[in-house]
């Protein structure tokens, strides 16, 4: 049993990221902090994906330029969400 969070990076979650900004990200959010602090405390395994590209050349089209310039390796809007994360206690991380 455990649960899998899909792109919940600061370029889609935290003010000012590229692709943020909705308030349905920051209920989106919201919601799985409290879902993975109960599931962590009952002993459930979680893991955490991003979405971050080595090269223009390894990227699918994508029609959003936001993805073209802010979703390379290291770039801080691959970062992890912090409140996702709860300070690196994620079982599993997939980029």
């Amino acid at each position: 049993l455990g649960i899998i969070v899909v792109d919940f990076q600061k370029a889609f979650t935290r003010p000012g990221g590229a692709l943020a900004g909705s308030p349905h990200i920051e209920a989106a959010v919201e919601a799985t902090q409290r879902l993975l602090t109960h599931a962590r405390a009952a002993g459930v395994r979680v893991a955490v994906s991003y979405v971050a590209y080595a090269t223009l050349d390894a990227m699918p089209h994508w029609k959003v330029r936001a993805v073209k310039t802010d979703l390379f390796r290291g770039m801080p809007g691959t970062e992890l969400d912090p409140r996702i994360t709860a300070g690196g206690q994620s079982d599993f991380v997939f980029e």
